[in-house]
């Protein structure tokens, strides 16, 4: 079950359970990931301009995107906070659309490993 998870979040499910060492423990964090509110935080303080804020929030949601595996999430989280580097970064309508597509995915995919679970 999570190994399709993590195909589908272009993650390597082999990886996360070495590092994490048991299933019951990845089920622990990717239930914490559904109440993580950095995306949305994210998303607030980039539309108000408070680059402190969104360069914090979009750097949390790469960490946490390495750290449970999700593959794709954290390729688009870690471009995105690579570009405030440079100060308050003009991102493009398709890096909005690829960061909502991927976060959505893995917040869709969680809820079905959920449902499947029970």
């Amino acid at each position: 079950m999570l190994d399709v998870f993590y195909r589908k979040v272009g993650g390597d499910y082999s990886n996360v359970h070495y590092r994490l060492d048991d299933d019951e423990i990845i089920l622990l964090f990717l239930e914490k990931f559904l109440r993580e509110d950095s995306y949305q935080n994210f998303l607030k303080c980039y539309a108000v301009h408070d680059e402190k804020e969104a360069c914090r929030y979009i750097n949390t949601l790469k960490s946490v995107s390495l750290n449970l595996g999700f593959g794709d999430l954290f390729r688009i989280s870690e471009e995105i906070a690579n570009e405030f580097r440079a100060g308050f970064p003009d991102l493009t309508v398709d890096q909005f659309a690829v960061l909502e597509r991927r976060y959505d995915t893995v917040i869709e995919e969680i809820r079905e490993v959920f449902q499947k679970s029970y």
